[in-house]
């Protein structure tokens, strides 16, 4: 699971904010991560920090179901990025000016 932070657990790479932070509303930093490599963040408000395992464990869920999202559409992109140069050079080669 990600690490998923609260106020005065000292952990990283995320923390509970606090409510006076920029006027926002307390909420929970949960990190959308694909393996090791960190796409986003998750913030879901937690205005009276009620939020017990259950719906952090949901909330992480729904995290990963987002990191796996993001990530077929990245290599979405970059396979039409791929066809698109591949295209462009049996474009040039026919025209002979590669």
């Amino acid at each position: 699971m990600a690490a998923t932070v609260r106020a005065g657990q000292g952990a990283t790479p995320g923390a509970h904010s606090p409510q006076c932070l920029a006027r926002m509303l307390p909420r929970i930093c949960i990190p959308i991560r694909h393996h090791d490599l960190l796409l986003g963040y998750l913030w879901p408000t937690d205005a009276d920090e009620s939020m017990g395992p259950e719906q952090i464990t949901l909330a992480e869920t729904i995290a990963q179901d987002l990191a796996s999202a993001l990530r077929r559409e990245a290599l979405v992109g970059e396979l039409a990025s791929n066809q698109v140069r591949l295209a462009l050079e049996h474009a040039l080669i026919a025209t002979g000016c590669r």
